[in-house]
């Protein structure tokens, strides 16, 4: 996934959450979007440093 760009809904919890972390951790790009706007900065706080945020 390295250099690879992914837009994953509903990522601030559960299945999405997983799913977004999966291709954050191969080096991917990841925006992690969710209706649950703090929900999904809390998801990616951690994560490397190309993964972002952004509430829908």
């Amino acid at each position: 996934m390295n250099e690879k760009s992914c837009l994953v809904t509903g990522a601030a919890s559960g299945i999405g959450k997983a799913t977004a972390l999966l291709p954050a951790r191969s080096g991917g790009r990841v925006t992690a979007a969710d209706i649950d706007g703090p929900g999904s900065e809390n998801c990616v706080r951690n994560w490397p440093p190309k993964a972002s945020a952004s509430p829908s």
